[in-house]
């Protein structure tokens, strides 16, 4: 038959879950409004008789064994895999936008813009065609045609702006990816220096989630998960390996740098 002292230790097991419980939820409330935080919920299990043999019936309670992210990782993957096709349609809009505006409003524009110039161009290269001898339809020939040239050239320049624009976004892309990679790898260092002593590594893995999230926005990446330290699959920590074009941009702790 169980002792009070049991009834005293099962109660005080239970308390001390309960509390773990409540701060659990205290810190997922003060994080409602942080970027990338996900919500943490503790594992517990029961308990059994405090010998094998023994006859009590009753277990001995509660412990709490980890507490963990409610995180999919699958779900992550195809997030992130969005994303960037999310952000490579969104960049070619715009820039096919910008090409829009040097050559006009829109490609089948005829009021303004390079159909226009073009059009008016035409129109005056037929009335020379239909009255050779006429000098006002030469004069009109003429300044259409320089009209004509001096649009090109000054769209050629704006081009010419476009391209150097590109190039340098693209330049300030690859140091923020760089940036990036050496932020993930420093965080899978520290994931598994955290996970192999026990501590957990829930703000870290968040931290790291929420680089990905970044780093999905600028460029198609592949994120692959090996276990680290100890634990089931709900409360194991992982080191993350991330591809980029079929190139290893992050192992482990190693990041290679664009």
């Amino acid at each position: 038959m169980a002792s009070t002292f049991m009834g005293l230790s099962i109660a005080g097991r239970g308390l001390s879950a309960s509390q773990v419980g409540l701060s659990v939820t205290t810190n997922n409330i003060s994080n409602v409004n942080t970027t990338g935080y996900s919500r943490q919920v503790v594992n517990q299990v029961a308990v059994g008789p405090a010998a094998v043999y023994s006859s009590n019936y009753v277990g001995s309670g509660t412990d709490v064994t980890s507490v963990y992210r409610v995180r999919s990782f699958r779900l992550d993957q195809k997030y992130w895999q969005e994303n960037s096709s999310l952000n490579e349609w969104s960049t070619k809009d715009s820039t096919i936008e910008e090409l829009q505006n040097v050559l006009g409003t829109s490609i089948d524009s005829t009021d303004e813009g390079f159909a226009a110039t073009l059009n008016a161009f035409y129109s005056a290269l037929s009335d020379v065609s239909a009255d050779a001898s006429s000098s006002s339809a030469r004069a009109e020939l003429r300044e259409t045609g320089e009209a004509l040239c001096s649009y090109l050239n000054d769209a050629a320049n704006q081009l010419t702006q476009l391209r150097s624009d590109i190039n340098s976004d693209i330049n300030t892309s690859v140091n923020q990816i760089n940036t990036y990679a050496q932020q993930i790898a420093d965080l899978n260092q520290r994931i598994t220096i955290a996970a192999n002593s026990g501590a957990s590594t829930n703000e870290l893995e968040d931290q790291r989630d929420a680089l990905i999230d970044s780093l999905s926005s600028l460029t198609s990446v592949q994120v692959t998960q090996v276990q680290v330290g100890s634990g089931d699959s709900s409360s194991a920590s992982y080191s993350y390996t991330v591809t980029v074009g079929g190139e290893t941009l992050v192992n482990g702790s190693n990041a290679r740098q664009l």
